[in-house]
């Protein structure tokens, strides 16, 4: 994995605000074109999938390598 900092913000649609808060936040460390804001509403099946597929026990390269697969199908 290369030395990145992008961020990726997945959101349920009624956290939206959240997500541009921290997206604000981020921006002090990051670009703003680093970080993408992601509703999960955009992945309806695969939502599903995603959650399916990912505890609480797991590791944070966990997670990113569930949602690159996700994002992977997708596009």
């Amino acid at each position: 994995m290369r030395n990145a900092k992008d961020i990726l913000l997945l959101h349920e649609e009624d956290a939206e605000e959240w997500a541009l808060y921290l997206r604000e936040i981020f921006m002090h460390v990051v670009e703003r074109e680093a970080i993408l804001l992601y509703p999960l509403h955009n992945l309806t099946s695969k939502k599903s999938q995603f959650l399916e597929k990912i505890s609480t026990e797991q590791e944070p390269n966990d997670y990113i390598s569930v949602i690159r697969q996700i994002l992977d199908q997708e596009f």
